[in-house]
């Protein structure tokens, strides 16, 4: 996973910075930066943290009338962390950069085909591919939309990709199929981002890329368009949570901050619609149910198909990079899966989706953004409202995974018969209690780092759990 950030504005070196900084949970291995000033195309990139770049880096000597540029954090896929690797990538002129999330599965066919045409390679990214192929499109007299558009009709993959061109200084092209990608307006201009936090601070107005689709922005403005040529109005979507919501506010870490914020983001999943609840639970009734995540997610699934087995169902939680596998040859069509992804653009557990899908399964998404490919996949969904998550070690948006999936299973049973109403009406009266004592196991911190400390020193530690505090341990 890594971030993307774009930005046509007034001032657009030090936007670019802070946008980078607000995406660094999506990878801190290398950094990079394409700004186009006067006509020339400068590009600036390292290994390290953003914080450790900007250190390092002369920023200060750009021209301050700098308007356009576009900016990469990395966790490193194809290829170590070094400079060579780190985005933006240039074309063999060294006019067009191009920045990238995503995984091509046919680059190594592609880079061959290049290298024969006489392209010469710097890293050893799957993502440089993009910039040659759009490099030839544009040499066979295409623009840059035009040849960006080529360029992904030879890529298998995913591919979330914005770039610029010296030869068209005034705009940013970006084109997204599988990975996210959100458009944003404001008073200073138009931005580009792979999620919600990078750009709350500029943009008014935001706008998801539909799958598939190209976008130009220019500082006025952006339009957008499918592959094809043809013409999408943009649909804006709102955002509950503000600038307060992504800084530190005062914590160390974000960590530390999402760790004190469960109380109020259990809270907000408890506050679900009961009739989207009931919505969602009627789709288990009767159906085998296959429940997959990855990481922490897949650990929210595991505690669930524990609960749900308990109350009757048959239910299973399996790891979306093995789903394909584990299911090979068999009819999903009496299934319904329950995909779970915090940010909803999970990799593995999109294709997982999108493989019961073709099966003829249907799909519950449990997730925390709203407008992520998961829910637009969905035949229903129920959003944890748990607020961004910054932190890489999942804190809060774990816990309201959990509280989610009970929602579910409770309501479901009831609807099935296997849970009596004053059984329902318990377990709902003990999951409100759930903020009161969260809060009260937080105001035990000088314990907690009691224990902490007296532990720290030890190599090994083994956590052990039995039934449904397996998923827990």
């Amino acid at each position: 996973m890594c971030g993307i950030f774009g930005c046509i504005c007034e001032a657009a070196v030090p936007v670019l910075v802070d946008g980078l900084r607000r995406l660094e949970y999506r990878g801190y291995d290398s950094v990079g930066f394409a700004f186009i000033s006067e006509g020339r195309l400068i590009v600036m990139k390292d290994k390290g943290s953003i914080d450790d770049f900007v250190r390092r880096a002369d920023l200060d000597s750009l021209d301050s009338r700098i308007e356009v540029g576009i900016g990469h954090t990395r966790w490193a896929t194809h290829g170590a962390p070094c400079k060579e690797n780190a985005h933006p990538h240039l074309d063999c002129t060294g006019s067009i950069a191009i920045v990238h999330n995503g995984v091509l599965e046919n680059f190594l066919e592609l880079r061959a085909g290049l290298q024969a045409r006489g392209h010469s390679f710097s890293s050893n990214t799957d993502s440089e591919v993009i910039v040659h192929l759009v490099e030839e499109g544009v040499r066979s007299g295409m623009d840059l939309k035009g040849a960006l558009v080529s360029a992904s009709r030879q890529i298998r993959g995913s591919m979330a990709v914005a770039a610029v061109s010296s030869a068209e200084p005034d705009r940013i092209v970006c084109f997204r199929r599988e990975s996210p990608l959100i458009l944003g307006i404001g008073p200073s201009g138009a931005y580009c981002a792979s999620d919600i936090p990078a750009l709350v601070k500029y943009a008014t107005q935001l706008f998801p890329m539909p799958e598939g689709s190209l976008a130009t922005l220019t500082k006025e403005a952006f339009t957008l368009e499918s592959a094809g040529g043809e013409r999408i109005d943009p649909c804006a979507v709102g955002v509950s949570w503000d600038l307060a919501a992504v800084d530190r506010g005062g914590y160390a870490h974000f960590m530390l901050k999402e760790i004190h914020e469960q109380p109020l983001a259990v809270s907000n999943t408890l506050r679900i619609s009961a009739e989207y609840v009931a919505r969602a639970a009627s789709l288990l009734l009767g159906k085998r149910i296959l429940l997959t995540g990855s990481g922490t997610s897949y650990h929210a699934c595991l505690c669930a198909s524990y609960l749900l087995n308990s109350l009757g169902f048959d239910a299973r939680a399996i790891i979306s990079s093995e789903f394909e596998e584990h299911l090979k040859g068999q009819p999903l069509g009496g299934a319904v899966v329950v995909g779970v992804s915090q940010s909803g653009e999970t990799a593995d557990t999109l294709g997982a989706i999108r493989h019961a899908k073709r099966l003829g399964a249907r799909v519950l998404g449990i997730t925390n953004t709203l407008t992520s490919s998961i829910t637009s996949l969905s035949d229903a969904y129920l959003c944890t409202q748990g607020g961004p998550e910054i932190g890489v070690a999942a804190t809060k948006s774990f816990l309201t995974q959990l509280v989610a999936l009970e929602m579910l299973s409770f309501r479901a049973a009831v609807a099935s018969g296997s849970l009596s109403r004053s059984e329902y009406d318990r377990a709902t009266s003990e999951m409100a209690s759930l903020p009161a004592k969260i809060g009260s196991l937080l105001g035990r911190l000088e314990r907690i780092r009691e224990i902490a400390l007296k532990y720290s020193d030890r190599r090994d530690a083994f956590f052990l759990g039995r039934g449904i505090n397996v998923a827990t341990a």
